[in-house]
């Protein structure tokens, strides 16, 4: 029933094998990665933010190189990512303009294939503090439905979005769910009714709600007008917050291995091409898996 660990484990330089798995731990400290000669770490039905999942599975030598890695130098990270679905010609896409604060644009043609940005919202309890929304906005026609196995991510934000004037059937909503909660099941999800300014949201709020408990609230909005924009915007926020990446201290060279990949002209690259970025800033051999996993599951890379 250990709620932590303390850091003076650093100290047992010699241990080899330490067992941790049924405690109520959340995170491990830092000083785990003065931990050389541990060979085997259980950290069996552990619920932890730090490590982070990808390092997990990876096994005990990439967990202490993390950790090895954020005793050297280490930055806070605000970044999440946030998937928008639904069915195609619901809004999605302007949407995430009013989101932005763009004009809205009657003329917008459809979204065929993925739309990826980035939304700047200020963190709502820290001063100076901007959280990193990678947003994914996703074409809703049916061809496109097979890829959603490789982009729909846990530990990010949904935004399921229907549209109230075509009606709640036509929005497949329930089979929305279904997929996310399949594909991502601890992500928070909003539900966002478009066309709002003259009709009302007629759905079975309860019902969902039962079914799928990760809903965090059901959202009227306009686009043309702008109703309801601010509020979705407020609960959004929220939810970023709560995201167990968000806020979370990485190595530094993870952090600027991530800024390389972002300066590279190339749309795709190699995976010999990305492990010599990370070598060149200075990730461990042993955590290249992890690092590659966890810019996946930000959004930063697929």
């Amino acid at each position: 029933q250990l709620a932590e660990i303390p850091k003076e484990i650093g100290h047992l330089v010699n241990l080899t094998s330490l067992y941790l798995s049924g405690n109520r731990l959340k995170e491990l400290p830092n000083e785990m990665g003065l931990l050389k000669n541990l060979d085997e770490l259980n950290l069996g039905n552990l619920d932890l933010v730090s490590p982070p999942k990808s390092l997990i599975n990876q096994g005990t030598k990439a967990i202490i190189g993390y950790y090895a890695a954020l005793l050297k130098e280490r930055v806070n990270t605000w970044t999440c990512k946030m998937v928008i679905v639904g069915e195609g010609k619901t809004g999605k896409s302007c949407f995430l303009d009013s989101l932005e604060n763009k004009d809205f644009d009657a003329t917008k043609p459809t979204t065929h294939g993925i739309d990826i940005r980035t939304l700047n919202i200020p963190h709502p309890e820290l001063d100076g503090v901007t959280m990193k929304l990678n947003t994914w906005d996703f074409g809703g026609q049916d061809i496109y439905h097979a890829t959603h196995q490789f982009y729909l991510t846990d530990n990010s934000i949904f935004l399921l979005v229907w549209n109230a004037r075509q009606g709640f059937d036509a929005g497949k909503i329930p089979k929305w769910l279904e997929t996310i909660k399949a594909l991502a099941p601890s992500s928070p999800i909003l539900v966002i009714a478009t066309e709002c300014k003259e009709r009302a949201a007629d759905l079975p709020k309860d019902e969902l709600s039962e079914l799928f408990p990760n809903i965090v609230g059901f959202f009227e909005v306009d686009n043309q007008s702008g109703l309801g924009i601010e509020n979705s915007k407020k609960y959004i926020r929220e939810a970023a917050t709560g995201l167990r990446y968000m806020g979370m201290e990485q190595p530094k060279s993870w952090v600027d291995a991530e800024a390389a990949i972002k300066e590279l002209d190339e749309k795709s690259i190699q995976k010999g091409e990305l492990e010599q970025i990370f070598i060149d800033n200075e990730v461990g051999k042993e955590n290249f898996e992890s690092l590659a996993r966890y810019l996946h599951a930000l959004g930063e890379i697929l």
